[in-house]
This record gives C-alpha cells, sequence and structure tokens, in this order.
C-alpha cells in the first residue's frame, strides 16, 4: 500500500512539473529538494542571472537558482550546515563551516553570523566554470559592522566594496559593480574587522520595492566584449592615418584586436564609426543618432583633448536627442541578431548632467539605468535579461556626452555580448 501511494505521488507530482515547464520555458527544471538532493539537468539557455533564495521553515524554497527567481532553469539544494551541493556555486568558508540558520533565515560561517576571523566565499562552479559576473546585488544583515566584500578573478582580488553598519541590527542591499579599469569577477569574499554580518539572499518578505533579488549578473566570459575606446592620436591603417577612436572586440583583459579589425570613426569633424572602411574592417555595431524619430548625425568634439565628447549633431546629447546601439554583422555570437547581455556607458559632463541609459528588446523595454551626474563616471545596465538595442539619452541637464578619457581608461562604452 505504501508503495502505491508513493507511486501515485510521484506520478502527480511529474504531471504537475510537466503542465508547469511546458508553459513557462523549453528547459529541464530542477527544483531544490532540501539537503543535498540535486537531480540532473540539462540546459537549454545560457541565463544572464544566479541568485540566492532562502525562506524560514521551508527547505524546498531555500537555494541557489539560475536564471529567473520566479522561474528558475536550475536550483542548488542548501539547508542548515549541508552546502555540499555546488553545481552552479561553490559556498564555502574559512574559520568556520558554511551555515543556514533555519530560525534566524541567515547565512552565515558555523552560526548565523560572518564575524571574527571567518570569512564567507560564494563562487561560480559547475555549470558557471569559466564565466564571469560585472555587477553583485546582495542583500545582508549587519551590527555594528566593519568590514568588505572583497571580489576575485580566477583567485587574484580584482576588486573590494566597504561594508558598515551602526550598532543596531540593519538590513542592507550591497551592490557592486565592476566598471571603468575593474575586472569583471567570479567570486566574492566576505568578511569583517568588526561587528558581524549574514547573507539573507532573496527573501521576498523582507525586500522592498525596487531592491533586486539577490545574486552576481552573469557575462558570458571575463573581459568578453565589444569596446568603444577614445584615444588620443591616430594610428596608420591600410596605408591611412585614422582616428584612434574606434569600436573593437576584446576577448579577454589585455588582449586588444589587430588595429585592422577596427571599426573607425571618420576623420574630424564626422562623429560617425561607418563599417567597411578598408578590407579587414570589422562592421561590429550599427550606431546612429536621432533628434525624437527624426534621424541625426553624430556628432564628434575633442576640443578639450581629454574630453573625447560623443552627441547628437554636435558633442552633446540634449533634449530629444537618442543616441543607439544594435549589433553589427560582425558583433559575437550572432552577427546582427545577436544580443546584448550588458552595457556600460562613460558620461561626460561639467554641469551635473545625467544620463539615461535603456535596454529593449524589440519594442519592450527590459531595463533602465541612470548615471550619477559625475563626470568621467561609469553607468552600468545588467537588466538580468538579454536585449538587442541600446538607447542613451539625457535624463537631465543640458552638458551631456559620451565620452572622456584618463591616463589608464579609454573604453568609453563597452557592450557584452549575451551567449550564443
Amino acid at each position: 500500500m505504501k508503495t502505491f501511494k508513493t507511486l501515485v505521488g510521484l506520478i502527480l507530482t511529474s504531471s504537475a512539473l510537466f503542465l508547469f515547464t511546458s508553459c513557462s520555458k523549453n528547459m529541464d527544471e530542477q527544483m531544490a529538494k532540501g539537503e543535498n538532493e540535486v537531480g540532473k539537468f540539462a540546459l537549454a539557455a545560457c541565463e544572464p542571472f544566479v541568485g540566492l533564495q532562502i525562506k524560514q521553515n521551508n527547505p524546498t524554497k531555500t537555494y541557489v537558482f539560475y536564471g529567473s527567481v520566479q522561474t528558475p532553469a536550475v536550483t542548488q539544494a542548501f539547508w542548515g550546515g549541508n552546502f555540499t551541493a555546488n553545481n552552479l556555486l561553490a559556498i564555502t568558508a574559512t574559520g568556520g563551516t558554511p551555515n543556514h540558520s533555519n530560525s534566524w533565515n541567515f547565512i552565515g560561517v558555523t552560526d548565523e553570523w560572518v564575524d571574527g576571523a571567518e570569512v564567507l566565499s560564494l563562487k561560480l562552479n559547475g555549470t558557471l566554470a569559466g564565466k564571469a559576473a560585472n555587477k553583485m546585488t546582495m542583500q545582508i544583515r549587519a551590527r555594528g559592522l566593519a568590514g568588505s566584500a572583497d571580489f576575485y578573478l580566477a583567485g587574484v582580488m580584482v576588486g573590494s566594496k566597504p561594508l558598515s553598519s551602526g550598532p543596531v541590527q540593519e538590513i542592507q542591499q550591497v551592490v557592486y559593480e565592476a566598471v571603468g579599469a575593474l575586472p569583471d569577477f567570479d567570486e566574492v569574499r566576505f568578511s569583517v574587522t568588526a561587528g558581524r554580518l549574514a547573507l539573507t539572499g532573496y527573501t521576498p518578505t523582507t525586500m522592498t520595492a525596487g531592491d533586486s533579488p539577490s545574486g552576481f549578473y552573469l557575462v558570458e566570459a571575463p573581459g568578453r566584449s565589444v569596446v568603444a575606446r577614445f584615444l588620443l592620436g591616430s594610428t596608420v591603417i591600410d596605408g591611412q592615418s585614422r582616428p584612434n577612436q574606434f569600436f573593437t572586440f576584446e576577448s579577454s583583459y589585455g588582449v586588444y584586436a589587430p588595429a585592422i579589425e577596427r571599426q573607425n570613426r571618420l576623420a574630424s569633424p564626422s562623429g560617425e564609426f561607418p563599417a567597411g572602411q578598408w578590407v579587414g574592417a570589422k562592421h561590429w555595431v550599427n550606431i546612429w543618432g536621432s533628434v525624437g524619430v527624426s534621424p541625426s548625425p553624430l556628432g564628434w568634439g575633442s576640443d578639450v583633448p581629454a574630453q573625447m565628447r560623443l552627441g547628437v549633431n554636435n558633442a552633446l546629447i540634449t533634449g530629444t536627442e537618442v543616441v543607439t546601439i544594435t549589433p553589427g554583422a560582425n558583433f559575437p555570437n550572432g552577427g546582427a541578431t545577436a544580443k546584448f547581455r550588458a552595457v556600460q556607458v562613460r558620461t561626460a559632463t561639467i554641469a551635473g548632467a545625467k544620463m539615461l541609459v535603456k535596454a529593449w528588446m524589440g519594442a519592450t523595454m527590459v531595463g533602465s539605468a541612470t548615471s550619477s551626474g559625475v563626470d568621467a563616471s561609469y553607468v552600468l545596465l545588467a537588466p538580468g535579461a538579454d536585449f538587442n538595442r541600446v538607447t542613451i539619452e539625457a535624463a537631465s541637464g543640458t552638458d551631456l556626452s559620451v565620452g572622456r578619457i584618463s591616463a589608464s581608461i579609454a573604453q568609453a562604452i563597452r557592450l557584452y555580448p549575451a551567449c550564443p
């Protein structure tokens, strides 16, 4: 009788799962089952996000998830002190062992807290080994905290974010972005010098409007992107001196494509980047300007050499002016039909103007981000969904451009390709 009941239960469960997955996506769904029971799975897509979901007194809703928090493609269970599953993230610790306290619903080391000399590490692993992230958002609990979240790529520290809090326990949303000269990362380590912290992951009952799920926004591979570089001077290509403002493809940090493969800016005063100016030139992106819905030429301004500013009609983006970017014929992973995973833009302003960057999939906006208004700062848009069009406009102010260079940073735009 017991065997019959078990069989019926399995059939009903399988039917429910089949109906759910057939309606929502054409990939295998691996549901967390508590402890370290992790089934086999076959990925049918390369997802842009991996995160933490925890729920008090509910081991089936406490897991690492890959894809969407609403409909995860794959999960990795953990519960209590059992973090043996590591098909998405390797969650490890020094000074103790990782622990999820069900009573507190916190993730700490040995108990519910990271304190003293303890360190808690989350590293891309298994299915995600070899990939990287360019943004982390993580909900934590903190009390009297002085510490840091340190970011690593292949075991080398590439960035750090200080952490602090007051003496009364509080919830924080820690956000870190790898922009400018900061490389992408594949691991974060949380440590303290005073007080204590705990990861709380994505907990809907404590999230407020606008908060993001806790986790990592993934890129296909560290440093792999199409980059707009605005440099001083010129380079002789195909027998002609070409301005050093161009789009190029970089396969990893410090590895640049040959100059012959650039999509170069036309000589001054043009701000346009046409395709195929010489044999071997690449068509990385389509980029154009408009005023409202009316096409308008891109504009360029370098009257102050360190500015290197790109706008519409002139060196500025104002009013209803928009710069639009889509994949070109040679964009990685699909050419003109490829998708973006994330976009980073450097802003130039001397009057605090703010830039609005939007990501679109067809006619649907999938995310937006606004710059800080600080000159030479970056705005990173990683919406957690792939997209095929980027628009850049002014959110406020009249002194706004794409551009600005510094001694060690020359990229004005970075476009991360989505997986094939």
